[in-house]
């Protein structure tokens, strides 16, 4: 099958109606839905549904799967045409990175920064997404390596590069209504009757640990990213229950408080698909991260 059927088909999905597509693509239509129809014939199954008089299509189940397979093996061609090109280079090339949106721009700031003032000739591709799709580019090879803070599903199918604790901590606007700081760390039953905020990878051991100490946490909001946890303690609807790391800048209106527990600390992992060979310049960006990781006393 012509990959070109499936960079097209991407398109088709994204754009919402074959005559959208035809004029991103510079394609007759009439060619575009021979394509389509091609395609049918090879899997045999109905791939698109199109919506007669408002020029729209649907994807059929079949039709969803094909895209989402479409998609990872352009991302993945894509990628192995720069790492053959970037091969011939030397210590050149592209990083393919997925982590979590919460930590980009300390990323950028303290990794990517320095690296790249270090090899300017690299170039990156970051895939800012939770840790659930980070593990799907890391198997489906769309990343090179991934950094989560929230357990891995399955982590038996994964090579840990590296890690290091990230501790939890509450993070309140400056003029809320809870807590009055006192440059002190807060208890655990400070934090009841409180409106919380967390993400959804943090929350199993939050939760875990309040309850062995005998209080159920006010949970007001479970969020996907720590971003909107923070933009919750922001408008001051609720306090976050975060990771933080030491060097870490939040906005103006915002304080960190520690929570006084030796219990309430995540993982941060650097990770692969186990087995994967990596490129000498993702294994070069590694050993930067290790030793710029230590410098920050992380």
């Amino acid at each position: 099958m012509d990959l070109e059927y499936f960079r097209n088909f991407v398109t088709i999905a994204e754009s919402g109606s074959l005559t959208a597509a035809a004029e991103k693509l510079g394609i007759a239509q009439p060619a575009l839905s021979i394509q389509v129809k091609n395609l049918e014939q090879y899997y045999n199954t109905k791939l698109l549904i199109v919506c007669r008089g408002i020029r729209k299509l649907k994807l059929t189940d079949a039709g969803k799967i094909f895209y989402e397979r479409a998609r990872s093996i352009c991302a993945l061609e894509l990628a192995t045409r720069m790492e053959v090109n970037d091969c011939t280079k030397g210590l050149t090339g592209t990083l393919r990175i997925s982590l979590s949106p919460a930590k980009v721009s300390s990323f950028v700031t303290n990794y990517l920064q320095p690296f790249h003032q270090e090899h300017p000739s690299v170039t990156y591709q970051l895939h800012e997404v939770p840790v659930y799709e980070q593990v799907t580019h890391i198997l489906s090879g769309i990343s090179d390596f991934a950094i989560a803070n929230a357990p891995l599903p399955e982590p038996e199918r994964f090579d840990i590069l590296f890690a290091h604790k990230e501790r939890l901590i509450v993070v309140v606007n400056s003029a809320n209504p809870w807590i009055k700081y006192k440059n002190e760390a807060l208890s655990l039953p400070e934090l009841k009757n409180i409106p919380i905020c967390i993400n959804f990878g943090c929350y199993p051991l939050f939760e875990k640990t309040c309850l062995e100490a005998g209080i159920k946490p006010e949970i007001m909001s479970l969020c996907t990213t720590k971003i909107t946890a923070l933009q919750f303690a922001s408008l001051n609807l609720g306090i976050a229950v975060v990771p933080t790391e030491s060097h870490e800048t939040l906005a103006d209106n915002l304080l960190k408080i520690p929570i006084n527990s030796n219990k309430l600390f995540l993982n941060k992992m650097l990770f692969k698909a186990k087995g994967n060979q990596l490129s000498p310049i993702a294994n070069k960006f590694i050993e930067f991260y290790q030793s710029k990781s230590n410098s920050l006393g992380k």
